[in-house]
């Protein structure tokens, strides 16, 4: 092998023999990518974008739920109901969402003062739950959301008790046929059969024992997803606290 400094080539080198590797002709062989190789490949360029959709509606929701917790005011129920619409504009597959932007709407037409402010929002709640039912009328806590919808509706006219409460009934037997131990479903239907009761002067009794046995099993329910409703306890303790 020789050198000329002034060219700064090299010379009788077999660059084909394998035996030697001089920068900068020295050619790194790649490896042959396999068929397997080619399918991992493929399958992490088809999970990536899955795996950020999921990581973003993870986050998008964490935000909303933490906006929701803290909601005092109507007007902060309602901002929550917000941020979880655009939410289900984005994940449309996802029931949670479009679940909680009814929720806090019917929290806020329990909660708001002005008639025609809580029936704007129970309104804009019934028109978003009767779509979610379309797509999921197998969800058990979406006919439970319709129920509470109703008793809602029923706290701007009492006097409509004879047709509202029916309708009731029926949204917590379809939730309960669904999910037999779903204890919001039990809750609201034990609220309503603690409402017809004391409008017909019925014995309270067998109401408060069956609200009792709700309460002291409520915890052992296995929620569906990470974003399912975990309310009613506190309703719950609330109708024990009447039968004392």
């Amino acid at each position: 092998m020789s050198y000329n400094s002034e060219e700064e080539s090299y010379s009788s080198v077999d660059l084909n023999s394998g035996n030697e590797c001089l920068i900068p002709y020295c050619t790194i062989k790649q490896p042959k990518i396999t068929t397997i190789m080619k399918k991992l490949i493929a399958i992490l360029l088809v999970s990536l974008p899955l795996f950020t959709l999921a990581n973003s509606f993870s986050s998008k929701m964490s935000q909303a739920m933490s906006k929701y917790e803290s909601a005092q005011s109507v007007k902060e129920f309602v901002l929550a109901s917000n941020l979880f619409g655009q939410i289900s504009q984005a994940h449309s597959d996802q029931w949670e969402p479009a679940y909680y932007e009814s929720f806090c709407l019917v929290t806020a037409g329990f909660d708001a003062v002005e008639f025609g402010e809580k029936e704007g929002y129970l309104n804009r709640a019934e028109v978003q739950i009767d779509l979610m039912l379309k797509k999921w009328e197998g969800n058990a806590e979406i006919w439970t959301l319709k129920a509470l919808y109703y008793s809602a509706t029923l706290m701007l006219d009492m006097r409509r008790a004879a047709s509202i409460s029916p309708q009731i009934e029926a949204c917590t037997q379809q939730a309960l046929g669904i999910s037999p131990a779903n204890p919001r479903a039990k809750c609201l239907k034990i609220r309503n059969n603690m409402g017809i009761a004391q409008y017909t002067g019925g014995d309270l009794a067998p109401i408060c024992a069956d609200a009792a046995e709700v309460l002291s099993t409520f915890g052992d329910f296995k929620i569906q997803t990470e974003w399912s409703p975990t309310w009613g306890e506190t309703l719950l303790e609330s109708i024990t606290a009447n039968c004392k």
